[in-house]
């Protein structure tokens, strides 16, 4: 006797001469009454409590028959179906997730699984375009130009981040900055910022 094989619906799987037991949909198991003729079954599906989701040959094990191309194909489009609607409902739910992860945290992928972990805002490497970070004090840029002159950055002033951040040398990090007062974008060492925030993602 062979494993139960799901059905999704369609033509008879197997052929004549070969005894099947049948599961219906309505969840009884029991033995087909045309044992040797299956092909006379409705293997359709209609949405019924009568429809077929499951077979499976009562041949003797040490008898086994090898699927058809039809059945490994039905088979394979029943599985292929399947994951795709199990991929549409795991990214609705991710997406739900995404909108709900407090700041700070991030969502990471491992081995097929994903997790909410904290995001280290101290590391500046961390920091994406849009986020808010204060300037802890008066500094320089890597021009040598104070920024109060050169950037109009101001002291305990928040500004919004603009570019990746970059490794300038010698430990020492830069970041491209904007402010809703001026268009123009400056760099600064993210030694003299905080970071603050992540504005929240916009939904429907």
């Amino acid at each position: 006797m062979s494993d139960w094989i799901e059905w999704n619906g369609g033509e008879c799987p197997v052929g004549h001469g070969n005894p099947v037991e049948v599961i219906f949909r309505e969840g009884m198991p029991r033995p087909s009454k045309l044992a040797y003729n299956p092909s006379c079954l409705r293997w359709e599906h209609t949405q019924t409590s009568y429809d077929i989701v499951a077979y499976r040959s009562l041949r003797p094990r040490e008898e086994p028959t090898e699927l058809s191309i039809e059945e490994l194909l039905t088979q394979a489009n029943y599985h292929a179906a399947k994951a795709a609607e199990h991929e549409r409902k795991r990214a609705s739910l991710i997406e739900e997730v995404t909108k709900r992860i407090p700041e700070g945290f991030v969502l990471t992928e491992s081995l097929g699984k994903t997790f909410v972990e904290y995001e280290d805002m101290t590391d500046p490497f961390n920091w994406k375009v849009g986020d808010v970070v204060e300037c802890l004090r008066t500094c320089r840029t890597s021009n040598g130009i104070s920024a109060n002159e050169y950037t109009k950055f101001s002291e305990g002033a928040h500004y919004i981040v603009d570019s990746e951040v970059w490794e300038y040398g010698f430990g020492v990090n830069y970041v491209f900055l904007k402010s809703g007062d001026y268009e123009t974008r400056r760099e600064m060492s993210t030694k003299y910022l905080k970071w603050v925030s992540r504005p929240s993602k916009e939904t429907n």
